[in-house]
């Protein structure tokens, strides 16, 4: 795990510990126990979940259900992204820097100010011509390539070698060699890290935990 994030994990959990003990509402707030699919993890991991789900960062796709599994939007992921490398949103925006991104889009609308978030801080510019396209999905190695940006390495990503992975895209190469020395990811069990199947809300949780 990273430096940076090991820190804002640190911090969290301890802001948490204050507020329960201080008789706050986190103590009400949804945990692991409220999904059934974070059931079976060990307690190390259900803690960490505990931790982002209570502050806000994740939170089910369903009545007792985490979603552990299900793909992620670049909309969801926005908001995701903004809240953990603790970005200045500002939630009064209402017109965005991309075409396809509208404030009234009942299904990613939500995510406009993130998303101005995260390309104010320099982890993704679009996918070009001034477009986001917020409710396509994210894949692995796009989401090494947002945490290592957001980690402040997007220099050090592009003068890597980058890895000798065919199922990486050249562009991503370096994305994914920085991220598997951080330990943000690791590979499949077949060695590859498979970068262009489609991430999932449980491997973005892990990689930031």
């Amino acid at each position: 795990m990273s430096k940076k994030l090991l820190t804002w994990f640190t911090v969290l959990a301890i802001g948490l510990t204050s507020a329960v003990s201080l008789g706050g509402g986190v103590s009400e707030a949804k945990t692991s126990a409220d999904f059934s699919d974070l059931k079976d993890l060990d307690a190390a991991t259900k803690a960490k979940f505990d931790a982002m789900i209570q502050a806000g960062i994740f939170d089910g796709v369903s009545e007792g259900t985490f979603g552990l599994k299900d793909e992620m939007n670049r909309a969801q992921f926005a908001k995701v992204a903004a809240l953990i490398f603790g970005l200045n949103v500002n939630q009064d925006l209402k017109k965005s820097s991309f075409t396809d991104v509208k404030s009234d889009d009942p299904a990613n609308g939500f995510a406009l100010p993130y998303i101005e978030a995260v390309k104010a801080a320099g982890i993704t510019d679009g996918v070009g011509g001034g477009t986001f396209n917020p409710a396509d999905t994210v894949t692995k190695e796009q989401l090494a390539t947002f945490l290592v940006r957001g980690l402040g390495q997007n220099a050090q990503a592009q003068s890597a070698p980058g890895v000798d992975d065919n199922t990486v895209s050249d562009w991503a190469k370096g994305y994914v060699q920085l991220a598997l020395e951080q330990k943000l990811f690791g590979n499949s069990p077949n060695g590859t890290f498979g970068g262009t199947a489609q991430a999932s809300r449980g491997l973005l949780a892990t990689g930031v935990l």
